[in-house]
């Protein structure tokens, strides 16, 4: 402000140790200051964090006021010291929108009819988060006030300006926008949030006690005191309050009812229903039913898979927004924020009510809703709903869905809020679009009434600009030579969903590509991956295993993948009730899984490893050095050596513990062989003797006394090897 010119508006504003925020919110004044003629009037109540060092370089008039636990009294020496015709309060947490509309102030403080006015309420922004770059909820603050006498604060909380009888005339500046994070250590478990709630709380207290039928009080305790123990006898109270008609029911009885379902829902109280039926009776046309309560139960039936009643409760919504933005119900924010009604919650509907239309086969609908939002607004659980959402008409419709997923894709890489949101919205696609290539995920696609074609086709449009578009072109192919080259112009692997290099393997293309090397540590990675999602994994690895093994990078390879399938192998016994052909064939698939990790950890250990190395196993890594005794191992089973078989793999488990289960499933099987083997050798008459003994122990029930005798007998005890199972397995007597 010029010397000598006499501010238009007076800003007024307390503070104590707000040093997080002081200078951003001083310096987001400026531009007002350079629209209209203003002074800045500041009080410090007792800062020692360095927060009036930086208000002494913005304020015109810096007061010092000793804090006595109100805030309206702190408020009104500040008033005292103003020279403006109007007063603009604001906190040190509010930062002044920088494209604010500071024409529509201007014309108000110059239009012709201001005579009329005394007050004027601007939009305060409260988001979530301290990046203000996701959620929020508008509150229309009344803020600007003529500067006339006896205009004064009132409240030690929430304090409130109370103008003189019949001069409440209110003028609304949706234009003006102060965004607001102060919320945010409310919500947080801080000790500072934790210490101003508290405070907060015993002033909401002890103004209730001194004004028991005060609604604004029973609200503001709603609002805050969401943590205290008698928070739900509050609620009741304040709605039998509001069911009485009690002074400043028509004002406060919307937020308070909206208030009182949204906690209904969460707490699944009896009360519900009749809650939300009380608000559409009394407020109707309130934007706190309209939109808050009608949120709530839009939710509630898409929760309830009751996607006919969501439909109609979605579109009920989205037409309040429309009366919304049209300045219907204008006292709506006024006396508490409305928590339905930013774009970001109606882009929400928007998504949600897209999936319900595609339930109840009206694809089209479904697809205009979501063609046109502001991508770039998501945060990461849009991002996931629209994807599904997207899914949803795309698998049970052949409506043309490339245009939507082109301008996904597009929109979500803007960094119009913040590159870090922009960041968690691409890799929030890259895991969801991933889930539905999935085997399992088809399956269950094709099972759905009305199926047209698998969810993964939705990103064939995305081919060559993403990981996820090439993924699905790939799992379109089956030529070997047309997949190799589709898999070339993959940018990253590790973006790549793991099923389509599965599929690309199944067709015969080689891997990893020729002239693409790949380090060891992303061949681990990729056989990870692998090894969680495919069902025929082993057998992809069998397969791979059987090749040539002499170029280093498909050894490499190979044995990413075997070690990655003997990790994964279920080498426990069977659990009860597993059929003995299962097992059979469980068992097969483990003794060739094992014979070809000792295939590869043979050729890997002669190529990688010198002679000196092999005489000193000690020296190099645990899996190698059970790997070079497993091979040993099968090097004297192939020689019909089954002792030097059990022997190389004791020694190799005393080098690697980790790998127990394996061992001991190796063992038992090698036990096994040898009883074969021993029957196979036994003489016929032993044979027939312990047939004819075993048929008579079928006779008997297990404990009956004729058992036990029949067991101590020379003939039993002559074939009983031939009719039990060992007492322990090898395995046992190796670990003795």
């Amino acid at each position: 402000m010029e010397q000598n010119q006499k501010p238009v508006i007076s800003i007024g504003m307390i503070f104590r140790d707000d040093i997080r925020s002081i200078g951003r919110c001083l310096k987001a004044l400026q531009p007002l200051r350079d629209a209209v003629p203003c002074e800045l009037v500041m009080a410090d109540t007792g800062s020692v964090d360095g927060s009036r060092a930086v208000a002494e370089q913005y304020a015109d008039v810096l007061i010092d006021f000793e804090w006595i636990n109100d805030f309206s009294a702190a408020r009104n020496a500040v008033v005292d010291e103003c020279s403006g015709k109007w007063h603009l309060t604001i906190d040190t947490d509010e930062y002044l929108q920088p494209d604010s509309d500071f024409k529509q102030l201007t014309d108000f403080l110059e239009s012709a009819d201001i005579q009329k006015y005394n007050a004027a309420t601007v939009v305060i922004r409260n988001y979530d988060t301290y990046e203000m770059d996701g959620n929020y909820t508008d509150f229309m603050g009344i803020r600007l006030l003529r500067m006339l006498p006896g205009v004064r604060y009132q409240g030690a909380l929430h304090e409130q300006w109370i103008l003189p009888p019949n001069q409440n005339h209110t003028a609304t500046l949706p234009g003006i926008v102060f965004n607001h994070d102060g919320y945010v250590e409310l919500g947080a478990n801080t000790e500072k949030g934790i210490q101003k709630r508290a405070r907060n709380i015993k002033l909401m207290r002890e103004k209730i006690k001194k004004d028991p039928k005060s609604l604004l009080m029973r609200l503001q305790f709603i609002e805050s005191g969401g943590t205290e123990p008698d928070f739900l006898d509050q609620i009741y109270h304040a709605v039998r309050m509001v069911k009485r008609k009690v002074l400043g029911w028509e004002a406060f009885g919307p937020p308070i009812l909206r208030y009182a379902v949204s906690v209904a829902d969460v707490r699944g109280l009896s009360e519900l229903e009749e809650w939300a039926e009380l608000a559409k009776k009394l407020f109707p046309e309130s934007m706190y039913t309209r939109l808050d309560i009608e949120y709530n139960l839009f939710a509630r039936s898409w929760n309830a898979g009751d996607y006919a009643d969501c439909v109609e409760r979605g579109e009920r919504y989205l037409l309040a927004m429309e009366d919304f933005r049209a300045g219907k119900d204008p006292t709506a924010r006024v006396y508490s924020v409305l928590r339905m009604a930013s774009p970001f919650q109606e882009q929400g509907v928007k998504i949600v009510l897209a999936s319900a239309y595609a339930y109840e086969g009206k694809p089209e609908q479904a697809l205009a809703l979501l063609t046109g939002l502001d991508y770039s607004m998501m945060n990461g659980k849009q991002t996931m709903d629209i994807l599904k959402s997207a899914q949803e008409i795309h698998l049970r419709s052949e409506v043309d869905t490339a245009p939507l997923i082109q301008a996904i894709w597009e929109g979500i890489l803007i960094p119009k809020a913040s590159q870090k949101q922009a960041d968690q919205r691409k890799k929030v696609f890259y895991w969801m679009s991933g889930q539905s290539f999935f085997a399992g995920n088809r399956e269950r696609e094709e099972q759905i009434e009305g199926f047209c074609r698998y969810g993964y086709t939705l990103y064939l449009p995305l081919a060559g600009r993403c990981e996820i578009g090439d993924a699905a072109r790939l799992m379109e192919m089956k030529d070997p030579t047309a997949l190799e080259a589709a898999l070339r112009e993959v940018e990253d692997l590790n973006n790549l969903p793991i099923e389509a290099l599965s599929h690309a393997l199944d067709c015969g293309v080689p891997f990893p590509l020729e002239g693409k090397p790949l380090e060891i540590e992303k061949m681990e990675g990729l056989t990870k991956r692998m090894a969680a999602d495919n069902a025929a994994f082993y057998s992809l690895v069998l397969r791979q295993a059987e090749t040539d093994l002499s170029d280093w990078q498909l050894l490499t390879w190979v044995r990413g993948l075997v070690i990655a399938a003997v990790r994964i192998f279920r080498w426990e016994q069977p659990a009860e009730g597993m059929e003995e052909d299962a097992w059979e064939a469980h068992q097969e698939q483990g003794l060739a899984l094992a014979r070809m990790f000792a295939r590869i950890e043979r050729a890997f250990v002669l190529r990688y490893y010198t002679a000196d190395a092999r005489e000193n196993i000690q020296v190099i890594p645990p899996m190698h050095r059970f790997g070079w005794h497993c091979a040993l191992a099968f090097q004297a089973l192939e020689e019909e050596e089954m002792t030097g078989f059990i022997r190389h793999l004791q020694e190799g488990l005393a080098l690697y513990p980790d790998i127990a289960k394996m061992v001991e499933f190796l063992l038992n099987w090698a036990e096994e062989q040898s009883k074969h083997a021993q029957i196979a050798a036994a003489p016929p008459e032993l044979i027939l003797l312990a047939e004819q003994i075993r048929q008579m122990l079928l006779r008997f029930a297990p404990d009956d006394p004729a058992v036990e005798a029949l067991k101590q007998s020379a003939a039993y005890q002559k074939v009983a090897w031939l009719i039990e199972q060992p007492a322990q397995p090898a395995y046992m007597h190796m670990k003795q």
